[in-house]
């Protein structure tokens, strides 16, 4: 699943029996079920990249999502840290989030690349996590991948489509087939389809 070949692929091979509905459960719902027990961290993250797998062909919102490995062990210690103390867990403990890919993530412990989208950044490696994704981490959100934009958030995309990089192609409206529109201002905004309850973002200048 991870790096932009498994992001995009499009259907998984096996089938996938969901816990909860990814597409209308909220953070805020799924804040009690991780802490009754209903879900742990690992079926969100689990649930979120079949979810990714299963769409993301067409509608192109995700670029990278990180190696499996990383995503396990990030999820079983959350898992962990929920069972020694409840109360210590705050609303984003646990929840799996999407970066747009021009926020810096530390390669060393998140495994994504920041691209901006092009391949001049292809294999650019962060030392370290930018202020918010290190804000997330901190409140225990788990950075499950990144989001597709217009490249260099439309700094040097006169006469591109919105929502367009040379990396992750044209996204998608999760709505309406064929449904973006010249003006629309959020590159990454086929991560409407719910592919994630938190997903963050930085304004594209598209025009």
């Amino acid at each position: 699943m991870s790096g932009w070949k498994g992001a995009k692929e499009g259907a998984p091979a096996q089938s996938f029996s969901y816990k909860f509905n990814p597409i209308t459960t909220t953070a805020s719902e799924l804040r009690p079920l991780l802490d009754n027990g209903t879900l742990t961290c690992l079926d969100l993250v689990q649930t979120y990249l079949y979810h990714i797998s299963r769409y993301n062909g067409y509608l192109r919102g995700v670029l990278q999502t990180a190696p499996l490995s990383i995503l396990e062990a990030r999820a079983e210690a959350l898992d962990a840290e929920r069972k020694q103390d409840p109360c210590k867990c705050g609303p984003l403990h646990g929840i799996p989030v999407l970066v747009k890919d021009n926020i810096a993530t530390d390669f060393a412990s998140t495994g994504l690349n920041t691209t901006c989208g092009s391949f001049a950044l292809l294999h650019a490696k962060p030392k370290r996590n930018a202020l918010l994704v290190e804000t997330l981490v901190d409140a225990g959100a788990i950075i499950l991948g990144k989001a597709n934009l217009s490249e260099f958030a439309y700094l040097f995309g006169e006469g591109n489509p919105c929502g367009w990089s040379a990396v992750g192609g044209q996204t998608q409206s999760a709505y309406v087939k064929e449904g973006w529109h010249k003006g629309e201002p959020v590159g990454s905004h086929s991560v409407s389809l719910d592919v994630l309850r938190v997903w963050l973002f930085s304004r594209s200048a598209c025009r």
